[in-house]
């Protein structure tokens, strides 16, 4: 039993109600922290609800705030309700939206856990007592090397969220728990059975970070403009139809293109700002990268000597793939894969790994090559 305060953030789900348990055998004090980061009135989310089902989904913040209560007074232990919605619409919010209007496709959970959960909250944590520890229902893992925090691979690698957490500075590690590292869903799901939470059964949240489930493009729309354009074939040049804006879609993509009548079922390949055109195509390989251009490259871990062969993944739950790194000045990272990937995504971030399973750090994707 550590003889301290554990602060630990509670979203309503059954990842943080079962971490706030495991903290309570742990630690002489734990204390919750829900953090409410999103208003759809103030901050007019209008467009893109999933109507009459927002409640289920672990997406409605009223829902979740009533459920960290629950599982709060259930463990006996005080819950504290932050108010973060401000910054998140000007750090994480603004910067996203800016950054679809440039043509790119955002990551704002990598801005999220940077500046908002290991940065505001974390530090709101250490003014309340600076010598308390602060933990995540992330699964993620902390492996240490001369009393520097590594971020690792957990055990339950289905889940691991280790790429959302690639772009912490690594002082923000410090102090840090995960309790969920050694842990598989399933057991985490058993233990939240095996203490009557309401939430061992809730759907895990896969929307947009403290925003919710959404259909994206039409959420968009609530602060990006729709701008008709052209769409092209990649190969042929030839007209295929229109779209209502390049920032309303992404590398890959195949919903929503409204190309009927074609024989083989197309995906962007390629964005114009410039001229808002869209280009298509029906071939695989047209999406396939063996190089990445890796900027504003955050290190969370140097080994000395740096190791030029590492483990690559360009979005979570994408299987590793093994590459090879060479180090730019002006913090650029240049990556040639063993074997190409598709959908590489400018704006989204490479999160490089040891061979075994230490993060290294993450950058943001800036171009990519055959």
């Amino acid at each position: 039993m550590q003889n301290k305060t554990v602060f630990v953030g509670i979203s309503g789900g059954v990842d943080s109600a079962v971490s706030a348990l495991l903290l309570k055998q742990q630690y002489r004090e734990v204390i919750g922290i829900f953090m409410e980061c999103w208003d759809n009135t103030l901050n007019n989310d209008q467009l893109g609800h999933r109507a009459f089902n927002e409640h289920k989904s672990g997406c409605s913040s009223k829902e979740d705030f009533r459920e960290a209560q629950a599982i709060a007074q259930l463990l006996g232990i005080k819950l504290i309700k932050q108010n973060l919605v401000e910054p998140y619409w000007k750090q994480v919010f603004l910067p996203t939206i800016d950054a679809f209007k440039n043509g790119l496709t955002p990551n704002p959970d990598m801005l999220c856990n940077r500046l908002i959960k290991f940065g505001l909250m974390r530090d709101y944590c250490k003014q309340l007592d600076p010598n308390s520890d602060f933990a995540t229902g992330h699964y993620a893992a902390l492996s240490w090397d001369n009393n520097q925090p590594l971020l690792a691979i957990p055990k339950d690698k289905h889940k691991d969220q280790t790429y959302f957490l690639a772009h912490v500075k690594p002082a923000q590690l410090q102090d840090v728990v995960f309790p969920l590292a050694h842990l598989l869903k399933t057991e985490v799901r058993q233990i939240a059975l095996a203490h009557h939470f309401s939430v061992a059964t809730k759907k895990d949240s896969t929307g947009i970070c403290f925003i919710g489930e959404r259909h994206f493009s039409d959420f968009l729309k609530n602060y990006l403009p729709v701008k008709p354009g052209v769409i092209y074939d990649w190969k042929t040049q030839r007209q295929l139809g229109s779209h209502e804006g390049v920032w309303f879609y992404t590398t890959g993509q195949r919903s929503g293109l409204n190309l009927g009548g074609q024989a083989a079922r197309n995906f962007v390949v390629e964005k114009d700002l410039k001229t808002n055109t869209l280009y298509v195509s029906s071939d695989p390989e047209d999406l396939q990268r063996r190089g990445i251009t890796l900027s504003h490259f955050n290190w969370l871990y140097q080994p000395n000597p740096l190791t030029q062969t590492v483990l690559v993944r360009i979005r979570h739950a994408q299987p590793l793939v093994q590459g090879h790194i060479t180090v730019q000045p002006n913090n650029v990272v240049q990556v040639q894969l063993d074997q190409p990937i598709d959908r590489v995504t400018n704006g989204q971030y490479g999160v490089l790994y040891t061979q075994n399973g230490i993060c290294l750090g993450s950058g943001i994707i800036t171009a990519s090559q055959i």
